[in-house]
């Protein structure tokens, strides 16, 4: 029975040094060696210690907070590409990693994307890590003869979790070597990964890729973020503008709440606007407190000029229909006894 692996990494991790090595045939073309980046998808087959292996190179992993939604959505589309090459789909997929890099913040979001792209446990149920450069791993443990595994073993941090999340399934591959004995040595170490992996689960199929779209929406959204940002930045901008333009002008209290609702409006579009962009995936939450801000500001100013604009009417009121006013019985008491008050000085001076 065949074994379909499908190659997945960052620009230069050696994803197409690692399926040479794989099928022992110089059979993809490294990126680094071309004048030009392309984004073929590539199926090579070879037939090894009897096995039939088929792998499937050219998926690179972009990142999707700076390469923009364009680049991102051709990932996607890319990566369907990339199993629809396999008849029932890819038995493990294969996550080519750098030895002799630190696990920076885009080794780490090149993984996050892997989970988005294929669902949020494809490292647990199919993922085998081959690192890379093991021709510097060599040199760097030859005086104190330490061991991959051991080397693995005492990982902290993100490497260890990646580690222990893809159930130790590890390797280590040197992709410059020419000594047959090692290739072969890599390919079964290899395999002994993939044949867990196949234990535990069927082959990870194109249905089952097309299932996880809201961590596919979830990438294309997040690649949008900083555009989105900016826009939401332009519209508060210009309604923190308008409102202190308002406070220092002198509109009626019933122009100024007109003014308010012109500017809630701009807020409400743009929170529309945000709602769509954001495809239920719940990614825009930083720019909805944002706003949220801005829209209490609005409401604040409204409700004080609105009270405004009701006493206003009750002092109107008042002067129209006699001493009668709608005050607190407090304010009552008062005037009640400054007319008392009037009225016995009135009387005083009529009689005296």
């Amino acid at each position: 029975m065949a074994v379909d692996l499908l190659l997945v990494g960052r620009e230069g991790n050696g994803k197409s040094s690692t399926g040479n090595s794989i099928l022992n045939q110089k059979v993809f073309i490294p990126r680094t060696a071309t004048s030009q980046v392309s984004s073929d998808i590539n199926k090579r087959t070879a037939t090894i210690d009897g096995k039939t292996v088929n792998v499937v190179d050219g998926l690179s992993l972009l990142d999707s907070s700076t390469d923009g939604v364009d680049n991102v959505r051709q990932t996607i589309g890319h990566a369907e590409r990339a199993l629809s090459q396999f008849a029932r789909g890819c038995n493990a997929v294969i996550i080519v990693l750098k030895y002799g890099i630190r696990f920076t913040n885009q080794e780490k979001n090149a993984v996050n994307i892997i989970r988005s792209l294929f669902g949020e446990n494809i490292i647990k149920n199919y993922g085998v890590i081959v690192m890379t450069y093991g021709d510097n791993f060599a040199n760097d443990m030859e005086e104190n003869g330490t061991t991959f595994e051991t080397w693995c073993q005492n990982q902290t941090g993100d490497v260890r979790d990646l580690f222990r999340e893809c159930g130790n399934r590890f390797v280590l591959f040197n992709n410059k070597t020419n000594d047959s004995k090692q290739i072969k040595e890599q390919f079964r170490n290899l395999m002994s990964k993939v044949d867990e992996v196949k234990k535990r689960d069927s082959h990870y199929t194109l249905d089952t890729f097309r299932a996880a779209k809201f961590g596919q929406r979830k990438l294309i959204v997040q690649s949008k973020l900083s555009d989105l940002q900016t826009a939401t930045n332009n519209v508060l901008d210009f309604v923190t503008q308008s409102l202190r333009k308002l406070d220092e002008s002198f509109y009626s209290p019933s122009n100024y709440i007109n003014e308010l609702d012109r500017l809630k409006y701009e807020v409400d579009r743009h929170k529309a606007f945000l709602e769509v962009e954001d495809e239920g995936t719940n990614s825009i939450s930083q720019l909805k407190l944002q706003i949220s801000i801005t829209e209490a500001s609005i409401s604040t100013k409204k409700e004080r000029h609105l009270r405004k604009i009701e006493y206003d009417n009750q002092i109107l009121t008042s002067s129209t229909s006699g001493m009668t006013i709608n005050a607190p019985p407090q304010v009552k008491i008062v005037i009640t006894f400054v007319v008392i008050f009037l009225f016995s000085v009135a009387i005083y001076f009529f009689f005296f």
